[in-house]
Order: structure tokens, then sequence, then C-alpha cells
């Protein structure tokens, strides 16, 4: 019986080097991944400008549609237009289902999610 194969598993090394500091390789993945992260973050920033202001049409389209419903029923209107704009889907995208959500298939209903306000896909 080989008591070496049962050793405890030894953490990964952060650099070749085997010293504290990691050597060049180890600060230049850093500096990428920190580089990265900002390009994440000012993309995250991008998405939710501009998630926004749709979510501002749509309120905007559902509002002028609660006072005059006649403008749901004409599909070929603007209204009907930017509504099947607004509730596209890329072929093949299933909107996830999250917990505590129900699962929409964009349709235009509202639904919550825990602690935000009230969206509609």
């Amino acid at each position: 019986m080989a008591a070496s194969n049962t050793a405890a598993p030894r953490a990964p090394r952060a650099g070749s080097s085997g010293g504290a500091g990691g050597g060049p390789a180890v600060a230049a993945m850093q500096k990428q991944n920190a580089e990265l992260q900002e390009s994440v973050q000012g993309l995250e920033r991008e998405r939710d400008f501009y998630f926004n202001k749709l979510r501002e049409i749509e309120v905007l389209l559902q509002a002028e549609v609660e006072a005059r419903p006649e403008l749901e029923a004409e599909h070929d209107g603007v209204v009907g237009k930017v509504q099947a704009i607004l509730y596209s889907t890329e072929e093949g995208f299933e909107i996830p289902e999250v917990e505590g959500e129900e699962a929409l298939a964009g349709d235009g209903q509202t639904h919550t999610r825990t602690g935000e306000e009230e969206e509609t896909f």
C-alpha cells in the first residue's frame, strides 16, 4: 500500500518562481484582469443606460395604450410596431426562469423581481 498517493492536495502556485511576489507573469495577468474588469463595468453601465431608455419607452407606450386602448388593436400602427420591436427576441433565445419570477414569452405581461421595480419584457 502506497501512502504517498493519499497526501493532501497542494494549492496551485501563483507563479513559476515559487516566490511570494509571483513575478512579472502574475503582474501582467493582474493588470489584464483589472483592465477587463474596468471594461466589463463600462459595458454594464452602457447596457443599463440603454435598458433604462427602452424601459421608459415601454412605460410611455403602456400609459398611452391604457388611455387609448384602440391603439393596441392597430397592429400596423406605430404603437404595435414599437411593441413588436421591444418584445422581439433572437431566434433560439428563451427568457430564463429566475427563482421567484414567472417566465415570459415576450407577451408584454408585467412581473416583478424580488426587491426591484416592476419590469415588462
